[in-house]
């Protein structure tokens, strides 16, 4: 565990892979966007961490994100028997509130990567 400052989150490990817990998201990433500074989100949820302890690229770059958020009800779970007090935080609306804010306040563009066609 590390907490450097309030505006840095505090990170644990979900069966070694990192998660980011902060009181604000979405604070987080517009700061990011106002010092004009990208940020790799992962939206962690169980399944994930089960694909990546058997997909060593797929580990990396969960590693590799800025901010690991826990998305999911399994890694909810986990951190609060490890006696973290959180709550879950799902991507989809995150980044739904993200999208509204940035609509309204102008901040800048969003870039979407992944997903199937259609």
């Amino acid at each position: 565990m590390q907490r450097l400052n309030a505006e840095t989150p505090e990170v644990y490990s979900v069966l070694g892979l990192p998660i980011h817990l902060l009181r604000n998201y979405a604070v987080w990433l517009k700061e990011r966007v106002r010092q004009s500074r990208g940020c790799h989100v992962v939206t962690l949820n169980a399944e994930m961490t089960m694909q990546a302890e058997r997909n060593p690229s797929l580990a990396g770059v969960i590693r590799q994100a800025e901010l690991v958020i826990p998305d999911g009800a399994g890694v909810v779970l986990y951190l609060r028997l490890q006696g973290r007090s959180i709550q879950r935080c799902p991507g989809i609306e995150l980044a739904e509130a993200l999208l509204v804010q940035f609509g309204q306040e102008k901040l800048g563009s969003v870039f979407f990567y992944g997903g199937a066609p259609g």
